[in-house]
């Protein structure tokens, strides 16, 4: 019998069928053969005539043997067949016969039909539809051909035979298909309020009723829109008689405020008072400048510097809160000394400040909120400063500074500070860290609009004098040099003619006249623009010996942990490489600008007579001029004039030109050291950097003595688990060995107790 063939597997279930079955086949093959053989091996033995009994019972024994095996074998190939009994392979298909299968006359997608990415997403889950509907290895794809966001996608499939790229089906013609989708708008969110009734812990009649119905409606109305979306409530009246609160609600998507939703009629809320059965104490104060001064007297005992406290203790005070407010005018501590013990403080001209408002707010439910510095008498804070309270302080450091002629200012200013608190005790929830300054709900947290370190050094000053002194030294001498290397040059060239006329030379002379721009004149509109690190922290103005430091570019003064200190030696570090660098970038464009102006803008004019004698023709004159700047003169934009009578009139001058002004660029860039180590304008440059390095050593340790005699901290927290309370303070200043201690921004909550 023939030997079947086993073609190699192409992964497909089908195939592995048929190989199976094919091993089967060979398998029973194989056992035919020895069969066959064992009954050959018979009959050689029974017709041997020597054959005993013994011997055709030890045949027997053989065969049964060899007969008990294959049946053993053929159970196996049984058990292996019965794997695909009654199991009919479907036939082959193709990528147009698995193209027709596909059926998707609708998705869904889980954003908006109107979103920028809708499309994409019903693309995505019509591919995924029509890939459950094809065998495996078929692939398919989606071309779109057009997108209506009122939910209607065209366009058409491809199926792609996966181990053959050959076999594949794209459709003659656009389908659509239905989009749908389960994500909400602000409207469809605005449609699921339904608050019809608000309960308040207050008499309807009470002066705070109104608002705590307020914001029961927006608590309730906010639970049962989707997160993600945030509710308000505009009130268009409240009838304590009735109960009644009219008004509008609206709900805004968190992640695009465009997608907002008002209602169209105000919708009435029955309101009902409850009395609250909690028991409840609340605590909120607010002082914007605090501290203790010498002799450790606080700064809150001074006339005039008290802050604004509010409490709460439900049962016994009336309403739903209290809330205190005072606004204090800081300006006039400029004029007034204090005197603490007999001992006049000048605090006023140590730290100047302005107006500012202070905040507190103790509520009915053991909720306490506290503000002050750039914010109103509701509450409302003003990050960039509030025109009636722009909370605005300058730290005058010059007064703290030990004497140094390198400083004649030295202030750190702030603007719009800003101290924020709130604690409910109700919540249960903890009081930590936050960045929301305008309600920092459960949280402690500040604003500081800017901060810079503003300095006047006189070496800045002094630089620009220097500057000029050497500018004007190195015109004066550059000058001379060029005037010095262009006769020099012009001389030895025109030697040449002699030789070159078989005549004898008489020099007239030459006036050569170097006109050069007054770089003092030129230096001042460079040195009055400031110039800025790369990194835009320091800023310095030579000028005027202005440095800025902005140490809110530096750190992101609003983003700092708690207890930061301000002027550390990494702050320190930076601001001193960052300062270095803007005394190169400076000394960069003082040098191009000297180059450019004693080089590429001087003017020169030559004027000169040759009188060359040969014998028997006679004498003629040889005129060689010019007029023109002293970059087109060695460069040879611009020729010189030479002009000849006699014999000299037939010669052409322009190999002689060449040779001249070829002559000349050299010689000037050796004289005044352009190109070339040494040199006049080399050595000009040279004590331009010496300067430059000086001030930098003079100026560098600067930074290191203002940290030495203050520690500015940013954004001090601080708990104390003993009286239950949280404080935040944006910014405090220890000063003098840490004998004064200003506090700028501080607000406490708490004590808070909440029993249900």
């Amino acid at each position: 019998m023939g030997m079947p063939i086993i073609t190699p597997g192409t992964g497909t279930r089908d195939q592995a069928i048929t190989d199976l079955i094919e091993s089967v086949a060979l398998q029973e093959t194989a056992i035919s053969h020895i069969l066959n053989a064992e009954g050959k091996k018979m009959q050689a033995i029974i017709a041997m005539p020597d054959a005993t009994l013994e011997d055709l019972m030890n045949m027997n024994d053989s065969v049964n043997k060899l007969v008990n095996a294959a049946t053993r074998l053929e159970m196996i190939f049984l058990s292996k067949l019965e794997l695909f009994a009654g199991q009919k392979s479907p036939d082959p298909t193709n990528a147009a016969a698995e193209l027709a299968k596909i059926n998707v006359p609708s998705v869904v997608i889980n954003v908006p039909l109107d979103d920028p990415t809708a499309q994409q997403a019903a693309v995505a889950q019509a591919i995924a539809a029509a890939q459950a509907q094809v065998d495996p290895g078929y692939t398919v794809s989606f071309a779109p051909t057009g997108y209506d966001p009122t939910g209607s996608l065209t366009g058409v499939f491809t199926v792609t035979n996966d181990t053959n790229p050959t076999d594949t089906a794209t459709d003659a013609a656009d389908r659509t298909i239905a989009v749908t989708s389960t994500a909400t708008t602000a409207a469809d969110e605005l449609a699921k309020i339904n608050v019809t009734a608000v309960t308040i812990p207050v008499p309807l009649n009470d002066p705070t009723a109104e608002s705590y119905a307020v914001a029961q409606a927006v608590s309730a109305a906010q639970a049962q829109v989707d997160p993600g979306y945030n509710v308000s409530f505009a009130p268009t009246g409240y009838d304590p008689l009735t109960g009644t609160l009219t008004g509008l609600f609206t709900v805004t998507n968190s992640t695009d405020p465009a997608d907002t939703a008002t209602d169209i009629t105000p919708r009435n809320i029955a309101v009902t008072y409850t009395p609250s059965t909690a028991t409840a104490e609340s605590n909120a104060a607010s002082q914007f400048l605090s501290g203790t001064l010498l002799a450790n007297v606080p700064a809150g005992s001074v006339t005039g510097l008290d802050g604004v406290s509010a409490q709460y203790i439900n049962g016994t005070t009336s309403g739903t809160n209290v809330t205190n407010t005072s606004s204090v005018d800081l300006t006039a501590l400029a004029s007034a000394p204090i005197t603490v013990n007999a001992l006049p403080l000048p605090l006023g001209q140590l730290l100047q400040l302005g107006a500012v408002n202070q905040y507190a707010q103790a509520s009915i439910d053991g909720a306490s909120t506290a503000f002050d510095g750039a914010v109103s008498n509701s509450g409302i804070v003003s990050i960039n400063g509030d025109p009636n309270y722009p909370a605005n302080a300058t730290l005058d450091l010059m007064q703290i500074l030990p004497s140094t002629p390198v400083l004649t200012q030295a202030d750190l200013t702030l603007g719009a500070i800003v101290g924020a608190a709130q604690w409910s005790a109700s919540n249960n929830a903890p009081v930590a860290s936050t960045t929301s300054v305008t309600n920092p709900v459960q949280g402690l947290t500040y604003n500081i609009a800017g901060a810079t370190l503003d300095l006047n050094s006189p070496l800045l000053s002094d630089l620009t004098s220097l500057f000029d002194t050497v500018s004007t030294d190195a015109s004066n001498v550059v000058s001379g040099a060029i005037s010095t290397a262009l006769e020099t040059g012009i001389n030895a060239a025109a030697s040449l003619l002699g030789p070159l006329s078989g005549g004898a030379l008489t020099f007239n002379g030459f006036t050569i006249d170097v006109q050069l721009v007054d770089l003092a004149t030129e230096l001042a509109p460079l040195l009055q623009q400031p110039v800025t690190s790369g990194d835009g922290v320091v800023t310095i103005e030579a000028y005027d010996g202005i440095v800025t430091v902005d140490l809110n570019q530096l750190l992101g003064i609003n983003n700092l942990p708690p207890n930061t200190e301000l002027l550390s030696s990494t702050v320190i570090n930076q601001i001193v490489a960052d300062l270095d660098e803007v005394l190169q970038a400076l000394l960069s464009k003082v040098e191009a600008l000297i180059i450019s102006k004693l080089t590429g803008t001087a003017n020169v004019t030559i004027n000169g007579t040759v009188d060359v004698n040969v014998p028997v023709v006679g004498s003629s004159t040889l005129t060689i001029s010019y007029s023109g700047s002293l970059y087109d003169l060695v460069s040879g934009t611009q020729p010189l004039t030479i002009t000849g009578t006699g014999l000299l009139a037939l010669f052409d001058f322009g190999p002689f030109v060449s040779l001249v002004q070829s002559t000349l660029g050299p010689l000037v860039n050796t004289a005044i050291g352009t190109s070339t180590s040494g040199g006049i304008l080399n050595t000009a440059l040279d004590s331009l950097a010496g300067d430059i390095t000086n001030v930098s050593t003079l100026l560098d340790p600067v930074f290191a003595l203002i940290s030495s005699v203050v520690s500015i901290i940013i954004n001090v927290q601080v708990y104390d688990p003993s009286a239950n309370t949280y404080t935040e303070i944006p910014i405090q200043f220890n000063l003098i060995n840490d004998l004064t201690t200003l506090n700028l921004g501080k607000v406490v909550v708490g004590p808070n107790t909440y029993t249900a």
